[in-house]
């Protein structure tokens, strides 16, 4: 499959084998990441997918990276965590999104926290 080309016109061509490869590679690496990094119990945090050993959930990384943190301020707050475990969850967060109401600002410091 890896060899299929496709000729759009003469001298233009394009490897979708290569093409189809490259995303089977990307896919086969996020899956073997969350399998894993990402673990969802019923015992932490009510069963909501969170970074495995932690109990910081995926869509709390997401959200810190939505309002501007990066991956280095997440690793600089949490040194245990790896990028590679960053990047599973977020992309877990993205493609398994909250149901139901939003919950607050999971992801927010503390400071930033708004008591009511």
């Amino acid at each position: 499959m890896r060899t299929a080309r496709v000729e759009l016109v003469p001298a233009v061509e394009i490897d979708i084998g290569r093409l189809l490869g490259d995303v089977m590679d990307r896919a086969e690496g996020y899956r073997a990441a969350r399998d894993a990094l990402i673990v969802t119990d019923e015992a932490i945090m009510g069963g909501t997918a969170v970074i495995r050993g932690t109990r910081m959930t995926v869509h709390s990384v997401l959200g810190r990276i939505e309002h501007g943190e990066t991956l280095d301020d997440i690793l600089d707050d949490n040194p245990d965590l790896s990028r590679e475990a960053l990047e599973a969850a977020i992309i877990y967060a993205r493609t398994h999104p909250l149901i139901g109401r939003p919950g607050g600002r999971p992801w927010a410091k503390p400071s930033e926290a708004v008591h009511r």
